[in-house]
């Protein structure tokens, strides 16, 4: 009897868990994708496959290692892992999650080899709207399409910016779309965490936006069809002197952080009846904006390469007044296919800061402006296998002349200076398999 008693109330304990159990897996459609990147590369610079800018060149009284040799790599860095769920419905809408990651491990201070969020956000779907919650892509100014082969290629053109956000994009029309969402102020991967910079000190999130434009009555590339949207973002930032201005107060001032940035898709030769061979296409975007320091926008450590400073804020001359340089740009692509399973694609990329002249004096480091020129070939062998081969050409320059900068080894004296640019070239092959 005693025994019979214990078995019902095991029973009774566990029945709630094979309820939700079973429940969890009938409601729940759960996919696990991603895709294999192999890589090799051979560069002018001895850099790695992270490069989204050259090393400062060496000068006659002074060498950098990181110019005076070539480098090769082989990585499968660039891999990605992700889970896709798609659950119940909540609110009259559809709902999935995607969780994403890579083995770049750049961004959490692991390693390379190290996994890594890359995205991870919730969607709430209805007939014409769509809310966005989590870590994604921006919402304004990132290119359509891209052709580049190295995943921080490019990095200096808004080719695409990744952080916690809340969304919201709503179908005015057919043809019209409207979003407006708010985002982390500041870079949330690094050692400050969204807490101890000047941009999350402001005390507010930043705000995004754009008005967008999509019409496939001109016929389409792929999955674009004719498309054009303006945006970006706005926000502030609270400069912070961190000594003591007056007794025991801190001295600090408000400079705004802003981009402006369009973006677009044509298709000048649309494929016909799905059939991509002599499609052409152009897409790119335009850019200006202020003090864009926060989102670690131009790379910096993340980069593992030259630690450039984003252009951010600094103090004028009398250390009370803080300033900020505007920034510009742009990004253009062409791309045209040679097969319905071969592209070509051609790209540059713009991006420069106007600093003052005391500026540059006071701090040759930051970066002035970078240039990118790429050639690239990318072919579908089969659904899950793709291969691609890659040129591309860096030119950078700081504000000035240093011997700190992308100098981590060098010889020379003491008082020379490298040079003020740099010039990378980069070859490069990969290998994709989706599964």
């Amino acid at each position: 009897m005693k025994k019979l008693f214990f078995i019902l109330l095991t029973l009774i304990l566990i029945s709630p868990t094979v309820t939700y159990a079973g429940s969890a897996t009938s409601r729940y459609d759960v996919t696990i994708g991603g895709y294999v990147k192999f890589d090799f590369g051979y560069a002018t610079q001895n850099t790695n496959s992270d490069a989204a800018t050259a090393y400062r060149e060496s000068t006659v009284k002074r060498l950098s290692i990181n110019d005076e040799y070539r480098n090769t790599f082989l990585t499968v860095g660039e891999s990605h892992l992700n889970v896709l769920i798609k659950g119940p419905d909540a609110f009259g809408a559809k709902t999935t999650a995607f969780v994403d990651g890579d083995f770049r491990g750049v961004t959490t201070g692991n390693a390379y080899g190290g996994f890594e969020l890359y995205q991870a956000f919730m969607k709430l779907n209805w007939d014409n709207t769509e809310v966005i919650i989590g870590h994604n892509w921006q919402q304004f100014g990132m290119i359509y399409d891209r052709g580049a082969i190295g995943q921080a290629d490019f990095t200096t053109s808004l080719k695409g910016l990744r952080f916690p956000q809340f969304t919201v994009r709503h179908n005015l029309t057919k043809q019209f779309n409207v979003m407006l969402g708010v985002f982390t102020p500041t870079e949330w991967s690094g050692t400050t965490r969204q807490f101890n910079d000047d941009y999350a000190r402001s005390g507010m999130p930043y705000f995004q936006y754009e008005l967008a434009y999509q019409n496939e009555k001109y016929g389409k590339v792929g999955v674009h069809g004719l498309k054009f949207a303006v945006g970006g973002y706005y926000g502030v930032e609270r400069k912070t002197n961190t000594t003591y201005y007056r007794g025991l107060a801190y001295k600090d001032d408000t400079v705004p952080s802003w981009i402006t940035a369009a973006r677009f898709f044509i298709p000048i030769i649309p494929e016909k009846q799905g059939n991509k061979k002599n499609a052409f296409a152009f897409n790119g975007n335009l850019f200006l904006g202020e003090n864009v320091a926060g989102l670690n926008w131009l790379g910096g450590t993340n980069s593992k390469l030259t630690d450039i400073p984003s252009a951010g804020s600094y103090w004028r001359p009398n250390n009370r007044d803080a300033a900020a340089p505007t920034v510009f740009g742009g990004f253009g692509q062409l791309t045209y296919y040679l097969a319905g399973n071969l592209r070509a694609n051609a790209m540059y990329g713009y991006m420069k800061n106007n600093y003052s002249v005391y500026q540059r004096l006071k701090n040759p480091d930051p970066l002035n402006m970078n240039q990118e020129y790429a050639f690239s070939l990318l072919y579908d062998v089969s659904p899950n296998l793709l291969v691609g081969a890659q040129w591309s050409r860096i030119f950078t320059r700081w504000n000035g002349a240093s011997n700190t900068t992308g100098s981590t080894s060098n010889i020379g004296t003491s008082t020379a200076k490298l040079s003020k640019d740099g010039t990378l070239d980069q070859y490069r092959v990969a290998a994709w398999y989706f599964f």
